[in-house]
């Protein structure tokens, strides 16, 4: 029996070095707990899972127990009290400069390749809040059994 991991590590991976990397972002939170996120005092990034997409293996092939690469897509939401003192786009820009340097280039464990930055999608600003979206790639091995 082969002992199974969970596929979905990149984004606990994720969080934990923004907490680490990102001391102005008050909270850090997976998308488990984004109903916490009700009520936070800002900022706040949450890292969601977006998708993915299969390399290297159709379906026959994963049925016969091959390997495949699979590019997994993280999204990372920094939200922003946009009410707050500080303009927002000039606290949002430092945020999101932050998020940057933490994550691109850098390698989770369990995965086969560095977080790439890849385009996002468009930012959202509601009634007093301003969320502005990151995306990245990571490919991780998708093992089959034999």
């Amino acid at each position: 029996m082969t002992q199974s991991h969970n596929y979905l590590s990149a984004g606990t991976a994720i969080a934990d070095r923004l907490r680490e990397s990102c001391p102005r972002i008050r909270r850090v939170m997976e998308v488990q707990e984004a109903q916490d996120a009700l009520g936070v005092q800002g900022p706040v990034a949450l890292v969601v899972f977006a998708g993915e997409t299969l390399s290297g293996a159709d379906g026959r092939q994963m049925r016969r127990g091959a390997d495949c690469v699979a590019v997994q897509r993280w999204l990372v939401q920094v939200v922003i009290d946009s009410k707050a003192r500080e303009p927002g786009t000039v606290r949002a820009g430092f945020l999101i400069g932050d998020v940057i340097q933490a994550l691109q280039g850098w390698q989770p464990e369990n995965t086969v390749s560095p977080l790439v930055r890849v385009s996002p999608p468009n930012p959202v600003y509601g009634d007093g809040f301003s969320s502005y979206p990151l995306l990245f790639e990571v490919a991780v091995l998708s093992t089959t059994a034999n």
